[in-house]
């Protein structure tokens, strides 16, 4: 079974879609209790949602109670959550993107096989993660050198800025569904 927190985002609904014409059973929260037990989930979607990392303190702890335990993926704000728990700063787009589509490179990586090394996404973000040396492998950028795609060196864990469940997406799909055949999650 998936969790999938909604950050109280309409989008998440889709990715709850996704997940369940995929075959997969998910619960969808909306607020995570401190005694939750994580070990009932063989994978993690932190969903969409709006504010920065900063307004989730209590998602941040959370995550370092749960980052060792199980696969996580982060889409949009559970991308720069992710991002943010691990280090990273992040930074206000110069020019805000919302609902349109941007040209995004990916280099050859296992999450995106099956994938073209240029596509279009949609956005709806204002924020972006800001590339640096540390634990993250960052395998996708928009111009200019806006992060979209990363894994973990070493842990289960993914980060997809964009919304692979716009119908405007072609391959954003295909990386979601790589995360969860690579991580074995069902």
């Amino acid at each position: 079974m998936i969790l999938l927190l909604d950050n109280y985002d309409s989008f998440t609904y889709n990715i709850y879609n996704l997940f369940i014409i995929w075959g997969f059973k998910v619960l969808v929260v909306n607020f995570i209790p401190c005694s939750f037990d994580i070990s009932k989930f063989a994978g993690v979607c932190l969903g969409p949602g709006t504010g920065s990392p900063l307004n989730y303190p209590s998602l941040i702890f959370w995550l370092s109670k749960i980052y060792l335990l199980v696969p996580i993926i982060g889409i949009c704000l559970g991308h720069q959550l992710l991002g943010f728990f691990f280090g990273y700063y992040f930074y206000t787009a110069k020019i805000l993107v919302h609902g349109l589509l941007t040209l995004v490179y990916i280099r050859n990586d296992i999450l995106s096989f099956g994938v073209p090394c240029e596509f279009y996404v949609i956005r709806y973000n204002s924020l972006f993660i800001k590339a640096a040396l540390g634990a993250l492998i960052f395998i996708s950028y928009s111009k200019p050198k806006a992060c979209m795609v990363f894994r973990h060196r070493t842990l289960p864990i993914v980060g997809i800025q964009f919304h692979p469940d716009s119908f405007m997406c072609l391959y954003g799909k295909k990386i979601l569904l790589n995360f969860l055949l690579i991580y074995e999650i069902a």
